[in-house]
C-alpha cells in the first residue's frame, strides 16, 4: 500500500483512486437497498389502490408513452404523481445520483473519455512489457480498438501529454495497430464531429446561462439533459485541446506536421472559440455543482 501511495507513483495513485471509488458506489448502493420505502413495493392493498397507477415496474421502459399518456390523461393521477415525488424525492435522488455514477459516460461517443484514465496507465504500463508493443500485433489492435479508436494524444497526468505516433513509433506491432485510428478518413470524422459538437453546444449553453434559466427547481427537474450537455461540452473541449495543443507536435516531423494540419482544418479550430466554450461550461458546472450541494447530492459529480 505504501508503494501506492508514493509520490512518484502516478499508476498506483490512479489506481486506488478507481477503487475506492468504486467501494463508495458500492457502499451507497448497500446503504439505499436498505432504506427503500414500503410504498415503493406495494405490498399493502391500499397501497396499491393509491399508487398503483403511478408506479410501475420495468415494464414503464417498454412503452413509456403508454404510461405517461395515462398520466396526462387524469389531472389527478398527476396530482398524485407530484405528491409522490416531492415525499420521496430525496430517496429518488439518491438511487439516481447512484446508478449515475456507475454509468459515467455512457454514449459511445465518450467512451474514450471514459476510458482515458485506464487508458493512460495502460501506455505507461506496455513499457514494461515492451514486447507486447514490438511483436503481438492482435493485443495491440485490440487495445487500439477499445482504447484509442478515436484519439492518439493523451493525458498522462496534470499537463503531461503524449502523442502516440511519435510515442509508438519504434514500435511495430503498436505502430501497426494504430494506423486505422490515423487514417485520414477517421481524423476527418473525429475532428467534423467535434466542429459540429462546439457549434451545437455553444448557443445551448449560452442559453442555458442566460440569468433566470438555471433556476433550482428547473435544475432539478432536468439533471439527466443538463449533465449530458455538461458531459458533451467536456469531451469536445478535451479532445480539442490534446488534438490541436503545439507541444503534442513535433514541429520537425513531417507527419505529424500533417495530422495537425488536418485536425485543425476539420475541426474548424478556432482557440478564442474553444476558450469561450471552456469558460461557459465551467460557469454552468459551478452552477450545476452549487445546485447539487445545496440539495446534499455529493454523488453528482
Amino acid at each position: 500500500m505504501v508503494d501506492f501511495l508514493a509520490e512518484n507513483n502516478l499508476c498506483g495513485q490512479a489506481i486506488l483512486r478507481i477503487v475506492s471509488r468504486g467501494n463508495a458506489i458500492i457502499a451507497e448502493l448497500l446503504r439505499l437497498s436498505e432504506f427503500i420505502p414500503a410504498v415503493f413495493r406495494l405490498k399493502d392493498k391500499s397501497d396499491q389502490q393509491k399508487y398503483g397507477d403511478i408506479i410501475c415496474d420495468f415494464s414503464y421502459f417498454k412503452g413509456p408513452e403508454y404510461y405517461e399518456s395515462k398520466l396526462e390523461a387524469k389531472p389527478e393521477l398527476q396530482d398524485l404523481d407530484e405528491e409522490f415525488r416531492e415525499n420521496n424525492i430525496e430517496i429518488l435522488t439518491r438511487f439516481y445520483l447512484a446508478f449515475e455514477s456507475v454509468s459515467a459516460y455512457p454514449l459511445p461517443e465518450h467512451r474514450s473519455t471514459a476510458l482515458a484514465t485506464q487508458a493512460a496507465m495502460l501506455c505507461v504500463c506496455l513499457y514494461f512489457t515492451p514486447s507486447i508493443l514490438h511483436t503481438q500485433q492482435a493485443k495491440m489492435r485490440e487495445i487500439v480498438d477499445k482504447y484509442f479508436p478515436d484519439n492518439w494524444v493523451i493525458s498522462i497526468y496534470m499537463g503531461i501529454t503524449v502523442n502516440l505516433v511519435e510515442a509508438w513509433e519504434p514500435y511495430k506491432a503498436a505502430k501497426t495497430a494504430l494506423n486505422y485510428t490515423l487514417d485520414t478518413a477517421n481524423i476527418k470524422e473525429q475532428a467534423g464531429r467535434y466542429a459540429a459538437s462546439v457549434e451545437s453546444l455553444r448557443p445551448q449553453v449560452q442559453q442555458l446561462l442566460k440569468e433566470g434559466f438555471l433556476r433550482e427547481e428547473i435544475v432539478l427537474d432536468n439533471i439527466p439533459k443538463l449533465l449530458n450537455c455538461l458531459r458533451d461540452c467536456n469531451v469536445a473541449i478535451r479532445w480539442l485541446m490534446l488534438h490541436t495543443a503545439e507541444s503534442a507536435y513535433d514541429p520537425n516531423n513531417k507527419r505529424l506536421r500533417q495530422i495537425k494540419d488536418q485536425v485543425i482544418n476539420d475541426s474548424k479550430y478556432n482557440p478564442k472559440i474553444l476558450f469561450q466554450l471552456l469558460l461557459d461550461t465551467a460557469q454552468f458546472e459551478f452552477i450545476l455543482k452549487e445546485v447539487n450541494i445545496k440539495n446534499n447530492n455529493h454523488s453528482l459529480f
